[in-house]
């Protein structure tokens, strides 16, 4: 099992100021160090609950989000 760490977020806005997308970077490496995975993770407002912005979410929202639409995409990949 990799051990995922939300390592960097980076903050798109517009000309209003308002958030358009956060990249979520997320970094992990199994128990033995011998797999390791890396993750930009591009969120943005259609991503969230209705109702809800990026101008709204703390880091720890932002970090749930973002592994939420990693495991996703990762569920949805064909092998």
């Amino acid at each position: 099992m990799l051990n995922m760490i939300m390592t960097n977020l980076t903050y798109g806005f517009n000309a209003e100021g308002a958030t358009e997308y956060v990249n979520v970077n997320f970094n992990g490496r199994d128990e033995q160090n011998e797999n390791y995975a890396s993750f930009t993770i591009k969120l943005k407002n259609e991503d969230l609950q209705e109702g809800t912005t990026l101008d709204d979410l703390t880091r720890k929202k932002i970090d749930e989000y973002g592994r939420q639409k990693m495991l996703k995409l990762i569920s949805d990949s064909k092998q």
